[in-house]
């Protein structure tokens, strides 16, 4: 009988082990000294000013949208290919889904699909959260142009992209975006388990990176927060 393909094959080794231990065992399980150095490193990986690290990918796109102030009444392009959250981060928010077409070749949103998205909506669109399928990234400066034409931002889905580079730019810098959004699911490029420090957030702005701190602990960590509802997407590190 043939045997299915597995889900994913992870490669862990010693040096994992041993780093596992050393947060078991270091007094801090849940935003300890390990989570800033990760933000830190990552973030200077792919050239970004600002890093968050968050329980999951999914996460960090709903703290993305939340700090760029998504709600009710506004409109959020999604490509039509893509993972369920892109979509649901969105709703979570309270804002509504546009879907978009993409190109039939590469599966990624270009600048004519979001253009033909951005002309169909029937209010104010206040994102697009392009995604970079299988390591694939889309053409930023194109839809940034796009973008700007229509007064919306972008939101990067890149838990697809660690380590992919277009055009010299890196996923994950920002150069045409207001925030990128990493995946460390365990068959993700980077497997840091499900449900703790599975995801990372980037972002241009300061302000934006405050907010979603300030936001990750359930919506419990200083002024700016309170009153609204959030979720809590610590990391376990």
């Amino acid at each position: 009988m043939a045997q299915a393909l597995p889900y994913g094959r992870h490669l862990i080794e010693a040096d994992d082990v041993a780093a596992v231990v050393e947060v078991l065992t270091g007094g801090h399980l849940a935003q300890g000294p390990k989570t800033a150095q990760f933000e830190a490193a990552a973030a200077a990986r792919v050239g970004a000013a600002h890093g968050v690290a968050c329980s999951s990918g999914s996460a960090a796109l709903y703290l993305a949208l939340r700090a760029l102030d998504v709600g009710p009444g506004d409109i959020c392009i999604v490509p039509a290919i893509t993972f369920l959250s892109t979509a649901t981060a969105a709703r979570m928010c309270g804002a509504d889904v546009l879907f978009a077409d993409v190109d039939p070749i590469t599966g990624l949103l270009t600048s004519e699909t979001l253009a033909e998205a951005a002309a169909r909506a029937t209010g104010p669109v206040k994102a697009a959260l392009p995604v970079h399928l299988g390591g694939r990234m889309c053409a930023m400066p194109a839809l940034a142009e796009v973008a700007q034409a229509h007064g919306f931002v972008l939101v990067e889905d890149a838990a697809h992209a660690l380590g992919s580079v277009r055009d010299r730019k890196a996923a994950g810098g920002c150069a045409h975006s207001a925030a990128a959004c990493f995946s460390f699911h365990p068959v993700k490029t980077i497997a840091c388990g499900e449900g703790g420090g599975g995801g990372r957030l980037f972002l241009r702005l300061g302000q934006e990176s405050r907010r979603s701190r300030r936001a990750r602990p359930a919506g419990s960590a200083g002024p700016g927060v309170q009153g609204l509802i959030f979720p809590r997407y610590r990391v376990a590190i």
